[in-house]
């Protein structure tokens, strides 16, 4: 049940720019700083706060198993 803890699973926001698989998705770097410059401070506080709210289910998913064992 402990092991259980080493493979977080994040659902894909699909082309959020802080989850890193939606990051090196990407083709190429200048891709990606293209989509940064299209977004404004408040685009970057939601896509933080959407990510942070996807790792937390994650972390308190995963950490039960971890208690339990």
């Amino acid at each position: 049940m402990a092991l259980r803890t080493l493979y977080p699973r994040t659902p894909k926001i699909g082309s959020s720019p802080i989850f890193w698989e939606d990051v090196r998705a990407r083709a190429t770097v200048d891709d990606y700083l293209k989509d940064l410059g299209q977004m404004d401070e408040q685009d970057v506080e939601r896509q933080y706060g959407a990510q942070n709210y996807l790792v937390s289910g994650v972390l308190s998913k995963n950490t039960k198993p971890s208690k339990w064992g």
